[in-house]
């Protein structure tokens, strides 16, 4: 096979060098599996292999990827189960593709059947428009693209070097990225670091054909950055538009928390811009901030997510925080010392239900889906905290209630419409302010929401020990 004559061909060449070759049936078979426009990336690379047993490296890579925390924990398949045909000749080299547009065409199945709102390609939406109205003069929220940005300006650079990418991977708004998923308890090991990520970085920017084609079977691959990689293009110009003058984001965001908080209250933060796979949006100790290639320009879903993200940053100003903890951590609103370890246990599954439950009403407002389900099941879990023994069993119970959107936040969210029906929208805040037990026990009372009364006893016991020990 002609390497160096093919690797600029164009697709009639191909289609021509297939039915010289008796590989007609590949090549309508891959036509009817993937468009041009990525038929011939695909095409080109595989061409570029030399040797062609390079294409084994594939499963080296995937190996590689699952050791240093950028895999898909099974909730994706993987991708390189049989083993692959080599190109040696030219027959060899279309079935090679077929069964790699194969695994590409099944990769793309799974990622919209396990991540049904992630985006595949930008839609060409733009931000909408506001003013200052609503938002109080001394509110501030700073949008922190420059780590995104820096992120495009790797993947632009093919010779991007292992220390070059390091540097990347400790931009802010990745450092916090990982922290919150190391924090949040219920991914599994391993767990991506920098040195990970930073990998990840160089192998996306890669021109490597091994690399190119790994990027190819699918937008995940490499942390996401395969998507990133393959639209920089279409995050460069959303990178813009973020950072202009007119972009009015901000204040979008801004606008829609304002009602809910009593008067008095200040805000001035920031939101960062990252990436980062299965997780869309994320609060820190020091911002919050979203993983961008999961919204793309979808803005309705990108404001939701960030409105949801900085009301987390605002609980912190409104919420009970144990006095004895680190002032702006999150761990220090969802503790209390009540002097009682199973009142202090049920305090941290209700304090979860409120600010859940909030930040997913203020991000949704009356557009929140409050399911049946989510609340027979929080009052499941409830009860299972209530009487639950060892800390292995009770963490358990309150990843069921968090982890993917679980159902603490569709039940709070409902417990929080019906705050805000019942008494206003500051009603929101002040029910915040007064914990997240006092929270719950409003909601239930407003949303007429049945509770078994040993369970509803222990909530009431729990919001009396914080009102006491708040009042000492």
């Amino acid at each position: 096979m002609d390497r160096k004559h093919l690797a600029k061909a164009s697709l009639e060449s191909f289609s021509k060098l297939a039915e010289e070759s008796e590989a007609k049936g590949s090549w309508n078979a891959l036509h009817a599996l993937v468009d041009d426009e990525f038929l011939g990336d695909l095409l080109r690379n595989l061409v570029a292999l030399d040797p062609a047993e390079r294409l084994l490296e594939l499963g080296n890579l995937e190996i590689q990827q699952e050791t240093l925390g950028a895999g898909f924990y099974g909730m994706l398949p993987p991708q390189i189960g049989e083993e692959l045909p080599l190109p040696h000749d030219e027959r060899a080299f279309f079935d090679a593709a077929l069964a790699l547009a194969k695994i590409r065409s099944a990769n793309l199945e799974a990622v919209t059947g396990a991540f049904a709102a992630y985006p595949l390609k930008f839609s060409g939406k733009t931000f909408p428009s506001s003013g200052r109205e609503g938002v109080p003069g001394d509110w501030s929220l700073e949008l922190d693209v420059a780590s995104f940005g820096a992120l495009l300006d790797a993947l632009s650079n093919p010779s991007l070097s292992m220390e070059d990418a390091r540097t990347v991977a400790k931009q802010p708004a990745f450092v916090q990225m990982m922290a919150h998923r190391r924090g949040l308890g219920y991914v599994p090991e391993p767990l991506i670091d920098e040195e990970g990520f930073a990998w990840c970085i160089q192998h996306a920017a890669s021109d490597d054909p091994i690399d190119a084609i790994w990027r190819w079977l699918h937008p995940h691959n490499f942390f996401d950055l395969s998507d990133v990689r393959a639209h920089s293009a279409d995050y460069r110009r959303l990178l813009e538009a973020l950072d202009g003058p007119e972009c009015e984001l901000a204040h979008v965001i801004l606008s829609r928390m304002a009602p809910y908080v009593p008067d008095g209250v200040v805000f001035n933060d920031s939101l960062r811009f990252a990436v980062g796979w299965a997780i869309n949006g994320w609060a820190t100790n020091e911002s919050g901030g979203i993983n961008l290639e999961h919204f793309k320009d979808d803005v309705d879903r990108l404001l939701d997510t960030l409105t949801h993200e900085t009301f987390h940053r605002l609980q912190l100003k409104l919420c009970p925080a144990d006095p004895a903890g680190e002032p702006g951590e999150f761990e220090t609103i969802t503790h209390y010392p009540l002097g009682a370890p199973d009142q202090e246990t049920l305090y941290r599954a209700l304090s979860y239900i409120a600010l859940e439950g909030s930040a997913t009403y203020v991000g949704k407002g009356a557009q929140h889906d409050a399911r049946n389900e989510d609340v027979e099941t929080a009052l499941e879990l409830l009860e299972g905290v209530r009487t639950a023994t060892g800390s292995d069993a009770i963490d358990d119970l309150l990843s069921k209630g968090l982890k993917s959107n679980g159902p603490f936040y569709g039940f709070g969210a409902l417990l929080a419409g019906a705050i805000v029906q019942s008494a206003g929208t500051e009603a929101l805040g002040a029910a915040l302010q007064a914990g997240g037990p006092t929270f719950v026990l409003q909601g239930i009372e407003a949303a007429t929401v049945e509770v078994h009364g040993v369970l509803l006893e222990a909530i009431r016991e729990v919001a009396s020990s914080l009102e006491r020990v708040l009042r000492s």
